[in-house]
């Protein structure tokens, strides 16, 4: 079984941080009155491979590949904020 280890040096020390591991393989991050973060580690399926383009077959599916499946609340966002993402499949987007 593999573990991952997760540090938060810098954010623990800002007032309002937290994080926990409320159910297996589901972690939450939040900063107080600014933003949270779920974080669910997935066992890849075909239809993940599809989906997502991982190239992955029927028998590579197995208890060994997984990928992060993400939540974010931004709260308090000034009026000027623009949020840019990554998607693998077009490029950046906002």
């Amino acid at each position: 079984m593999a573990k991952v280890s997760i540090t938060f040096s810098i954010l623990n020390k800002w007032v309002g941080f937290f994080w926990s591991r409320y159910k297996k393989n589901i972690i939450q991050v939040e900063v107080d009155g600014m933003l949270k973060i779920i974080a669910r580690v997935v066992q890849i399926t075909v239809e993940d491979s599809r989906i997502h383009g991982y190239n992955v077959t029927e028998d590579d599916c197995g208890p060994c590949l997984f990928h992060l499946d993400l939540g974010f609340k931004f709260q308090d966002l000034c009026e000027t904020m623009s949020m840019v993402f990554w998607d693998k499949r077009i490029g950046l987007t906002t």
